[in-house]
């Protein structure tokens, strides 16, 4: 059997492989196609009689950057719950969804860096804009993407 260090270091060793070859497949491509390789490394790295313990692997379809619009809208949901406390909403154009989804997707990654680039990018300067007071309560604040990044315009109260 494996001892801890050879499985610390085995493992993310191959996460990283499998990962790689997930990257370079085209949008769209079947994750079939990346198997053999694949199988390539696990045989590498796993004996024959650990092989034979593992029913079934299963590789999963990266994510596409055309999910990514529909993921941000979820993201922006949380969003719009922390402004509710204040009865804020925020209203964001196709510009401003497509920027962010650009920003936040990653071909390895998939869409992880999607929550830092929000935070960095719309909640840090929403934030920093209740702060400073030009933003209140009941507003609704419009987004839109700009030549320099997100634009969050004056709030409309409502």
């Amino acid at each position: 059997m494996l001892n801890k260090i050879q499985t610390n270091r085995i493992i993310p060793n191959i996460i990283i492989n499998f990962q790689l070859f997930l990257a370079t497949l085209a949008d769209g491509e079947d994750v079939e196609t990346a198997r053999p390789s694949v199988m390539n490394v696990v045989r590498q790295h796993f004996r024959p009689e650990f092989m034979n313990r593992i029913d079934e692997i299963i590789l999963f379809k990266r994510l596409g950057r055309s999910e990514m619009d529909g993921i941000v809208k979820i993201q922006l949901a949380r969003v719009e719950k922390l402004l509710g406390d204040r009865r804020m909403s925020i209203s964001l154009d196709a510009g401003a969804i497509n920027w962010l989804a650009d920003r936040g997707y990653d071909p390895v990654y998939g869409a992880r860096p999607l929550k830092r680039v929000i935070q960095k990018e719309l909640v840090d300067p929403i934030a920093r804009k209740l702060l400073a007071g030009d933003l209140e309560d009941g507003a609704v604040i419009d987004v839109h993407a700009g030549g320099d990044g997100l634009e969050i315009g004056r709030a409309k109260v409502h």
